[in-house]
C-alpha cells in the first residue's frame, strides 16, 4: 500500500462518488491482538454494507462493492506485515488502501464522498527524500516524519561509476603501466601528465554518472519539490550537486559512507534537516497569515473559510487533525448551518472544507492546534 502524500489526498478526493465508503481502524504490529485485526474489519465491513444499504442502495450492489475488501479478511500475509492503522477507501469501480505509521480512531463513513481528515495526521511533517550516494553505490528513500521506504530507480540506470562507466578500471592499470616503466629525469615530467589526464578523466567518468543517476531519480521522484537530502562521502556530495538538476537539494548533506548505514538511520539525520526547513516555513505562514488578517484577506471561522474554499478563494488552508465542527452545508447557497453531530445530515466541516482546499489546488498546511495562527483550529489566508 502506499504512502500517503498530498497527491494521493487529492485523488481520493476526485474519486469519491456516492456512496463512498471510507473505513479506519487501529491495527497491532505483532502480539496476539493481530489475529483479532481481521476479525475487527469483517465487522466494520459488516457495518459499512448496513449503511450502504441504508443510503437505498440494493443489498446485492452494497455487498459487490466491498468484495476487494473482504478479500483482505483471508490474506494472511498482509495481516502478517501490519502498521499501527488502516485506512479503505471503497467505491462503485474503486478501492484503494493504506497502512498508516499512526493508528486512527475506529470509523466507518459512508457518504457522497471520501473522508479524509484522519489521513492528516501523515502530512504534518510533508514528504522528503534521502539520496545515499557514492561510487558504488546508491538509493532513494521516499520520507515521511513517520518513516521511508526504498523507491526502486529505473532499470536503465547505473548505481556505480563501474556499471556507468564499464572501463573505468583501465584508467587506474594505465596509470600503474606508465609509472613503473617511468625511469631517468624525462619520466618524472611524463608521469605528471599522465596522472593530470588520467585524473581528468576519472572525474568525467563520475559527472558522467552522477548525471544519470540524476535523471533517474527525477522521473521516479513523485513530489519533485520535496527537499533532498544527500548522503555520501564530502569527495562524493560536492559533484553530485553540481551535476544535478533536482529543484531543492538540502545545503547540508549526511556526512560519511552510506553504503552500510541503515535506511532508518538515514531517516533520522536526514528529519532533523528538513524539520529545520519546515519550521522556518511555517513561520513565514504564520507571519503571511498576520498580515492577510490585518487586511481582512484572511479568517479563523469555518462559517467564512468552508464558502471561501467552495468558491476557490482559499489559496492556504492551516488545519488540525484533530479540528471538527460538525454542522450542513448548502453548497448552491455557500451557506453554513449549525447541526447537532448526531444528525443524519450533519458533518464534519473541517473535513469538507479540507476537501475543498484540496480541489481547488489551495496550499495544505497541517499543523498542530496550538500552530493554528490566531489560536483557533482552522484558519485560512484568501486569494481575494
Amino acid at each position: 500500500m502506499e504512502i500517503v502524500t498530498h497527491a494521493q489526498l487529492r485523488r481520493l478526493v476526485e474519486a469519491g462518488t456516492s456512496p463512498a465508503v471510507s473505513i479506519f481502524m487501529p491495527t497491532h504490529r505483532q502480539g496476539r491482538d493481530v489475529r483479532q485485526d481481521p476479525v475487527r474489519l469483517k465487522n466494520l465491513l459488516r457495518e459499512a454494507e448496513d449503511r450502504i444499504v441504508a443510503k437505498g442502495i440494493r443489498p446485492e450492489e452494497g455487498r459487490r462493492m466491498l468484495e476487494e475488501a473482504r478479500k483482505l479478511l483471508d490474506d494472511g500475509d498482509f495481516w502478517m506485515h501490519n502498521d499501527e492503522g488502516l485506512a479503505l477507501f471503497i467505491g462503485k469501480d474503486f478501492f484503494t488502501g493504506y497502512k498508516l505509521p499512526v493508528p486512527p480512531e475506529e470509523l466507518v463513513h459512508v457518504n457522497d464522498r471520501f473522508e479524509i481528515k484522519p489521513l492528516l495526521p501523515m502530512l504534518e511533517g510533508k514528504m522528503f527524500y534521502v539520496l545515499a550516494v557514492s561510487k558504488n553505490d546508491a538509493r532513494l528513500l521516499e520520507c515521511t516524519p513517520h518513516g521511508c521506504h526504498i523507491v526502486r530507480l529505473p532499470e536503465d540506470v547505473s548505481l556505480s561509476v563501474k556499471e556507468a562507466v564499464p572501463n573505468e578500471d583501465e584508467h587506474q592499470t594505465h596509470l600503474m603501466r606508465h609509472s613503473s616503466a617511468a625511469a631517468g629525469p624525462n619520466a618524472a615530467g611524463s608521469y605528471h601528465g599522465q596522472v593530470v589526464d588520467i585524473q581528468a578523466s576519472e572525474h568525467e567518468d563520475q559527472m558522467f554518472y552522477f548525471r544519470q543517476l540524476d535523471e533517474g531519480v527525477r522521473r521516479v521522484m513523485s513530489d519533485p519539490d520535496a527537499p533532498v537530502v544527500l548522503a555520501g562521502v564530502d569527495s562524493v556530495t560536492p559533484f553530485y550537486r553540481r551535476a544535478s538538476q533536482l529543484k531543492h537539494i538540502v545545503e547540508e548533506s549526511i556526512e560519511g559512507n552510506p553504503e552500510h548505514v541503515a535506511n532508518e538511520r538515514l531517516h533520522q539525520q536526514a528529519l532533523e534537516q528538513v524539520q529545520q526547513i519546515w519550521h522556518k516555513e511555517l513561520n513565514g505562514l504564520q507571519e503571511q497569515f498576520g498580515n492577510a488578517i490585518a487586511h481582512q484577506r484572511a479568517s479563523n471561522e469555518i462559517e467564512d473559510i468552508l464558502p471561501a474554499a467552495a468558491s476557490g478563494r482559499v489559496g492556504i488552508l492551516f488545519v488540525s487533525p484533530r479540528a471538527t465542527y460538525y454542522g450542513k452545508f448548502d453548497s448552491e447557497k455557500l451557506a453554513v448551518m449549525p447541526a447537532d453531530q448526531d444528525d443524519v445530515d450533519a458533518e464534519d466541516l473541517v473535513d469538507r472544507a479540507t476537501m475543498h482546499a484540496l480541489m481547488t489546488g489551495a496550499q495544505l498546511v497541517v499543523v498542530e492546534p496550538d500552530q493554528v495562527p490566531g489560536n483557533k483550529e482552522v484558519g485560512a489566508i484568501y486569494r481575494y
